[in-house]
This record gives structure tokens, sequence and C-alpha cells, in this order.
């Protein structure tokens, strides 16, 4: 059901884990004879006593609710009673741009274009590990990033400094 959505494979996988978790709390019942009026006792127990991160929290609400929504058509209804986890407020790590000359001057070869490429250009790894050569238009400055996330195609920047060394690269 996870493929018939075009859900990546690691979302399938944490999917999988949290259901089983899921029957595991409840006595290792078949999924066929899950009821939806557990799930607000199994992600309590986790709020409340296995001390999940809020992300994991989440994850497994939507685990559960693909769960009874999709692979067993059955409508949960609303969540009387979900303890809802709330993220810590936290400010974003930056380096400074010296921070990241550094970084970089201490990487050599392909790791050290890679990594230019993801600071320079924005991509993510993934992306960036999935270019080819058609890819490229190095007199544009562009890139093309096919299937990025979401599956979508776009185009972003190249950074001026990072032609030479994909041109070299590419002779």
């Amino acid at each position: 059901m996870c493929r018939a959505r075009h859900l990546s494979r690691e979302t399938e996988t944490a999917y999988r884990h949290w259901v089983r978790r899921y029957l595991d709390f409840h006595g290792g019942i078949p999924a066929r004879a899950a009821d939806p009026h557990g799930v607000v006792a199994f992600l309590n127990d986790l709020a409340e006593h296995r001390h999940m991160s809020a992300s994991s929290h989440l994850q497994a609400l939507n685990a559960l609710l693909f769960l009874f929504r999709h692979v067993l058509a059955q409508e949960v209804g609303r969540l009387e009673g979900l303890r809802r986890m709330r993220r810590p407020q936290r400010l974003p790590v930056v380096l400074s741009v010296e921070e990241v000359r550094a970084t970089l001057n201490a990487m050599r070869g392909m790791p050290r274009l890679i990594a230019a490429l993801l600071y320079g250009s924005g991509m993510r790894v993934g992306e960036v590990l999935a270019l080819r050569v058609k890819d490229l238009d190095l007199r544009a400055c562009m890139v093309t990033v096919r299937a990025g996330k979401g599956a979508k195609d776009r185009v972003t920047m190249v950074p001026a400094r990072l032609v030479k060394s994909l041109e070299h690269l590419l002779m």
C-alpha cells in the first residue's frame, strides 16, 4: 500500500516498525483484529513511559493512521485524550563562512566536491549522489535535480566557483 501511494522505502520501513509495536502493545493481536480505539492508549504510553521524541511520536501516529485508513479501510475518528508532544524550540546551528571554508579546505577530491555542491547549491545528499553528467549545464551554472524530494524535478544553481572543478572532473 505504501508503494502504491509512492511513499519512500524508509517511510514504509518506519511504518512497518510502528505497526508491529502497536500490535505487540496490544498483546500481539493480528492486524485485521486491530481496533482504532487502542491508538490513544499506545501513543500516550509512548509519550509518558517510553519518553519518545516529538518526531517519533508523530511518526507513530501517522503510521497508525495510515494502517487504519488505507490498509484496513477503517476510520479512526477523533482521538480523544491523545497527549500531543511538542518539539522543543531550538535555534538552528549555522556555521560561519570561515568555518565552512576551513571545513572544505580540509577535504580533498570527490568528498570536497560533494560537500561544496551541498553547501553551494542547496541540494540534498541523495540528490548530489544521484547526479548525472546530462543533469549539468555548466555554461548556465545550473543543475537539474531529477526525482528529488516528493519525486519532483527542479533546477538549482551551481556556484560559479565549482564550475571549473566540475569541468575538470568531466574531462
